[in-house]
């Protein structure tokens, strides 16, 4: 795997790990045990929900697609940096991304 690959994965799961703490805090804005709340909301571990909140491990598609899910997202939203939880990305009819604001550039 080249330099340039693993920079973007690590980007992802930087992108990623900082949403769900996002939703976290949105959902659980009074959970002292933050990964507890996690684990016990997703039906995880407390340990495979922190790893979720630290970002330092790589996620399966499936374990994504729960978490997207009980959130009442989209998989690719998970993806959008800097996503507000209380006004995520949406698509337009025809199947584009259409930006929130100036803080969801979709580039292309």
């Amino acid at each position: 795997m080249g330099a340039r690959r693993k920079v973007g994965i690590h980007r992802a799961r930087r992108v990623i790990a900082a949403n769900i703490n996002a939703l976290v805090d949105a959902r659980f804005p009074e959970a002292q045990g933050r990964p507890e709340a996690l684990a016990k909301f997703l039906g995880f571990s407390r340990s495979q929900a922190q790893r979720l909140l630290s970002g330092a491990h790589g996620f399966t598609l499936e374990t994504l697609g729960h978490v997207a899910d009980r959130f009442g997202l989209e998989l690719w939203q998970l993806h959008v940096p800097e996503l507000d939880p209380k006004n995520p990305p949406r698509l337009l009819p025809n199947g584009k991304p259409r930006p929130k604001g100036r803080h969801h550039p979709i580039r292309r």
